[in-house]
């Protein structure tokens, strides 16, 4: 699916904004993405638990998507369902 094509309305959950319009947007080339192999992505399956946050605000979690390049973690993604604050 082209990142293009899709519209508000497709995005209900937060899996959808992550295959619907996220990955897309990773991996499609410019002007509507940034290109970005897949083989670099990773996703919550092969990604560590991170921390975030500080004192007694800080918790663990999984983010969505991981991009690794020559070893670095370069960026990462974090999704969320549409109307979350």
């Amino acid at each position: 699916m082209s990142i293009a094509k899709v519209a508000v309305e497709d995005l209900v959950t937060e899996s959808d904004v992550e295959q619907k319009f996220l990955y897309p947007a990773l991996t499609q080339d410019a002007p509507f993405g940034l290109g970005i192999s897949a083989a670099h992505i990773q996703t919550k399956h092969n990604i560590r638990r991170f921390s975030i946050g500080k004192g007694a605000s800080k918790k663990s979690y999984y983010p969505d998507y991981l991009v690794v390049i020559g070893g670095l973690p370069l960026l990462v993604v974090e999704a969320k369902a549409p109307k979350t604050n």
